[in-house]
């Protein structure tokens, strides 16, 4: 199944995202990774963040993104991606 990761400027709204999300698919082993906010609370996105939850959520099927919108975000997500696959190319994680 794939995963899914919600990446989003604020902590609280990512988790409410999520716990929407998994109220609608009671009974599935559906996992949801969030990324939002960064660690003093604040709005922001933030890369170790966002690497936990794709790490946490990826699955042989894959793993599908969703953000909060365009900026950021999307520049610190595909950031993370290329870290994760430079990272299989040389033969592990850190």
């Amino acid at each position: 199944m794939v995963g899914i990761v919600i990446v989003c400027h604020s902590d609280i709204l990512a988790r409410q995202v999520r716990e929407t999300a998994l109220q609608m698919c009671q009974g599935s082993r559906l996992v949801i990774g969030v990324a939002g906010g960064l660690t003093d609370g604040t709005f922001g996105v933030s890369f170790e963040r966002i690497d936990k939850a794709l790490t946490a959520a990826m699955s042989d099927d894959g793993v599908l993104v969703l953000m909060d919108h365009l900026g950021s975000a999307v520049m610190t997500t595909q950031m993370v991606v290329e870290t994760m696959a430079a990272e299989k190319r040389l033969g592990g994680r850190r």
